[in-house]
This record gives C-alpha cells, structure tokens and sequence, in this order.
C-alpha cells in the first residue's frame, strides 16, 4: 500500500508555498521598481517647470519646492533601488530553502521506490504522515515489526565518532539532531496506534537512511537492545534491515491489518477531521 496525506506530501506542500510567495515578492519588486522609475519620470518631465521657480522663484517658494525634489527623488530611489535590493536576499532565501525541500523530495522518492519492492499482502507502508509538527518520511508494519524511517538527503560519507555523534565528510556534523528526531516520530507512530485502539504495545524502530551517502555496513546510533538504538543505512539498505528485522512481539497479520486500518485514518487526515468536530 502507497499513501500519503492527500495528494501532496508535506514537502510539496511547502515547496509550493514557498514558491507562492516568492511570486509575490517578486511581484512586489517589480511593482515597487517600476513605481520608482514613474517616479523618476514625472520628475524628470516636471524639471522644466520646477527648475525655474527653483532658481527665480521667491525664497519661501525655493524652499518649498527643494523639499518637495528632495522627498520624491529619495522616494524614487527607495522604490527603484532600495526595496528592489532589499527583497531580493529575501528572494535568494527562499530559493535556498526550495533547492533542499526540492532534494529532500528527490531522497524521499528514493526511498518510496525501494519500499515499493515490499509484498503490499504483508506490509503497510505510508509515506508523508502529517501530524502538525512535520511529517513521517515513511512508516512500514509487516510480519518483521514496526518502522519509521527518516530520509536524509546528506551526501558524502556517514560515519559515527568517539563520542557517538553522526558525522557526515561534506558538511561535518548535521545541524539537526537526526537521532532525537527519529526517535520522537517513533514515539508519535506508537502513541497514536495505542491512542486509536490498538492495545498491544509495539516498538516502533526508527531507520535513518541516506539514500545518497556512503552508509557503511553496521553503523548506527545509540546502545544495542534499547529504545536509542537506531540503525543507519544506505536506501537500498532499507528493505535488507527490515527483512532481517526481528520484532519483539508477534507481528500477526490481523495485527498488521488493524495497524494499517488505524494509519490511514492518519494518512486520509479523518482522525483530525473527527477530532476538530468534536471540539
């Protein structure tokens, strides 16, 4: 099973908002430029009758009409130049924040081509599941346990120093803490689970994957055989973990189909719809 959160994934989501509103600042720009070179023209135009009385007009009259150029040539250049410039290192940060979402999508589509490989009869997969703060990359419940799975876009090669912190040759550390955040969306897929009728307690294993990035075999974070033990692996390294996987509850097909019921009330967003109805 594919599912996602309508018709869009969180991140194309955000990749078109961004793009929204940098044609609305783009558009500002250019109404803002093009005002101040109207500007600059009108005074230009009006030279010929202004420059007189500047120069034989009398003094009060002179004084005037000097404060008057003055205001509306610095207006002209806020308009033409100022605003213009101003907005463009707003323009330059959104481009920057469309080129990662855009090869976020590209890893995440990575990683949804390789779990496509997974029996649908056996598995649930989802991908995108929004919950307000963000979404779940992907999530996947089958006979060998429980996943999220968190897709890194880094590339490079990953590695794990001394002190156990993930570090990747092209960009030293990550400025997000990968494992903290893996973690937590473990915890959300099984709180919710529980929260909407399933009573069995599941682990929920977290998956770190870097489907453009040299991932060496066995790496990963956190103490074996506990809840902060989270592997990292290569995207095609996805599908070998969970196969591999050995759960540690009995992962029966009815359970796997309650599992699936329950996430695509998620995935569909009737869960918020119900919830805000009863608010």
């Amino acid at each position: 099973m594919d599912t996602s959160r309508g018709s869009r994934t969180f991140l194309e989501q955000q990749v078109s908002d961004l793009q929204d509103s940098m044609g609305r600042v783009n558009r500002a720009r250019l109404m803002s430029f093009l005002g101040g070179i109207s500007l600059m023209l009108l005074l230009i135009l009006s030279s010929s009758v202004l420059l007189p009385l500047l120069s034989s007009g009398q003094p009060l009259m002179r004084a005037l009409i000097g404060i008057d150029l003055a205001f509306f040539v610095s207006l002209a250049f806020l308009l033409s130049a100022f605003v213009p410039l101003t907005l463009r290192k707003v323009v330059v940060e959104f481009n920057r924040k469309v080129a990662e979402d855009r090869k976020a999508q590209k890893a995440e589509q990575e990683v949804r081509n390789v779990l496509a490989n997974l029996d649908e009869r056996q598995y649930a997969v989802f991908h995108g599941l929004y919950r307000r703060y963000g979404d779940i990359d992907h999530v996947v419940i089958g006979p060998t346990g429980a996943f999220i799975i968190e897709t890194k876009s880094n590339h490079g090669n990953v590695s794990v120093d001394e002190r156990g912190r993930l570090e990747i040759d092209q960009g030293g550390q990550p400025r997000k803490n990968y494992q903290r955040q893996a973690r937590q969306e473990a915890y959300q897929v099984r709180d919710y689970l529980t929260e909407h009728g399933i009573p069995e307690q599941l682990f929920v294993q977290s998956i770190l994957a870097f489907p453009f990035a040299g991932v060496p075999e066995g790496l990963y974070l956190g103490t074996t055989n506990t809840g902060s033990y989270i592997p990292i692996v290569s995207g095609k390294g996805v599908l070998q973990y969970i196969y591999q996987h050995r759960a540690s509850a009995l992962f029966t097909p009815d359970l796997v189909g309650r599992c699936r019921d329950v996430l695509q009330c998620w995935a569909d967003g009737t869960d918020l719809d119900l919830n805000e109805a009863g608010a």
